[in-house]
């Protein structure tokens, strides 16, 4: 009988999994500062620059947030998993890179996804704030 149950639950955990979308979120690309008429007057000078994440701080201090926001249309996207893109110490990959994530996302299987990509200032818990 515990054989049984076991099995079940293995069994249902198993296509409990398949039922999600799964993503990574990774860049090909390495991420840039902006215009400089976009930033602190203390960054300012990085303009169009590799974002730093070798463990140097930025002049400002900031930690930013690379947030991938996930839905089934363009205007209806919500904030699926994050990941930190130049913590203080580092993260080990190279300037304007940040570790792959791997996130599960809230979208119904089998639906279309639409998603962005966006940075912010780790200070707020969203890029909306």
């Amino acid at each position: 009988m515990k054989k049984t149950l076991l099995t079940l639950a293995l069994v249902g955990a198993t296509a409990a999994a398949f039922a999600q979308g799964k993503v990574s979120l990774q860049m090909d690309l390495a991420i840039q500062f902006g215009p400089a008429s976009g930033m602190l007057a203390l960054d300012s000078a990085l303009a169009g620059q590799i974002i730093p994440n070798n463990g140097n701080t930025l002049p400002s201090h900031i930690v930013m947030v690379v947030g991938l926001y996930g839905g089934t249309s363009s205007s209806s996207l919500s904030l699926q998993g994050t990941a930190v893109l130049n913590p203080l110490g580092g993260n080990g990959t190279p300037d304007g890179y940040f570790p792959i994530t791997h996130i599960v996302t809230t979208l119904p299987a089998g639906a279309l996804g639409y998603f962005q990509v966006k940075i912010w200032d780790s200070t707020y818990a969203t890029y909306e704030a």
